[in-house]
């Protein structure tokens, strides 16, 4: 959602410095985990109404 409370959808979001932003999507694939350190990650095949994407999960 932007500032506003309107939902933000995934052919919106642009890369920048600081990016908070809450979608919602749907995850259709998931990668492999990738451990780098204490961090891990992976790549999700992510889509909403609009768009379909590459989206990448850490944590």
């Amino acid at each position: 959602m932007d500032g506003e409370g309107r939902m933000v959808c995934l052919k919106d979001i642009a890369p920048a410095a600081e990016n908070n932003i809450n979608t919602q999507f749907i995850v259709l694939d998931k990668g492999r985990t990738i451990l780098e350190g204490r961090n891990k990650t992976c790549l999700a095949l992510v889509a909403d109404g609009d768009c379909l994407g590459s989206f990448p999960i850490l944590g």
